[in-house]
């Protein structure tokens, strides 16, 4: 499973924009009255399923939340080793494991889902530079 965050945002139209003659038109831009959306892909890559999920936030604990959701839902279907790979942005770091695996084991304990409690999650990185095997770009 490939797991990453990306932000939808509103932008203000310049198709209608007045300006004095041989200027350009200049829209006013208050990033404070923008609206953000931020969503999280998930694709299985077993199956080449995708899901999507948004939020109104993207910090670590919004990135907790979607992982938390996306393994419940693999464990419901009988998955009992599931690997989350991860690129290297800051949120995925290493308190979003430790996170992640606090509130599975939390939620196993206080459901009673033996399922959960058997079920290994690996949460490998991507590498930071591109690999040797991998021939530069022209």
């Amino acid at each position: 499973m490939a797991l990453d965050e990306f932000a939808l945002r509103s932008v203000p139209d310049t198709h209608y924009a007045w300006a004095e003659r041989n200027t350009a038109p200049r829209v006013p831009s208050d990033e404070r009255q923008r609206t953000r959306l931020n969503g999280f892909l998930t694709v299985d890559l077993h199956r080449g399923l995708t899901g999507v999920q948004f939020r109104s936030q993207g910090k670590t604990g919004d990135v907790v939340f979607v992982v938390v959701l996306t393994v419940l839902r693999y464990v419901q279907q009988g998955c009992h080793w599931i690997t989350l790979i991860l690129d290297n942005a800051r949120t995925h770091r290493h308190a979003l494991e430790v996170a992640a695996r606090e509130l599975l084991s939390e939620i196993a304990e206080l459901a009673h889902w033996p399922d959960l409690k058997a079920t290994t999650v690996e949460f490998p990185h991507t590498p930071r530079t591109r690999p040797l095997s991998t021939p530069p770009s022209i």
